[in-house]
């Protein structure tokens, strides 16, 4: 996750507010940066920081690679291809259009749809989803039971 020059800003002056250990990373640190696993990674970043916060957060922004897609409306609809693999760039773009519904609201947009008509909708899918968090909920209860020996 990239973070804008006004939110890395804001939250460096929210960070130097707060009081934290000298080896706190935020999580956002570990984004966009090299093949190492996360451990390496932390205990390596946590190894270099100073304890002066400016320090700290000046060594935080040397370490964190920058994103070179341009900020605008495609951002969070746009992938990376990696050494030519488009079916894997393809594959997660449309895992993105999916987890934000990208086609189910295109195709509501493409005709009007009555006030009444869209409230019935709306109350439906709230039910919808009440009903599988019930269900599941249910289910994880059997499981449950049923690993105890019941």
């Amino acid at each position: 996750m990239l973070f804008s020059s006004c939110t890395a800003a804001l939250s460096r002056r929210v960070f130097a507010s707060v009081t934290r250990p000298y080896n706190y990373l935020p999580r956002f640190v570990h984004s966009y940066t090299s093949a190492i696993p996360a451990v390496d990674r932390m205990q390596d970043l946590a190894g270099r920081i100073s304890t002066s916060d400016e320090a700290r957060w000046a060594q935080l922004d040397a370490t964190r690679k920058t994103d070179d897609v341009p900020h605008g409306p495609y951002k969070g609809r746009s992938v990376r291809v990696q050494a030519g693999a488009v079916g894997d760039a393809i594959q997660r773009l449309d895992q993105i259009l999916a987890r934000n519904q990208v086609r189910k609201r295109l195709r509501l947009a493409e005709r009007h749809e009555k006030r009444g008509n869209k409230l019935r909708r709306l109350a439906s899918e709230r039910w919808r989803k009440r009903f599988a968090f019930a269900v599941r909920e249910k289910v994880q209860l059997v499981h449950k039971i049923r690993d105890r020996g019941a």
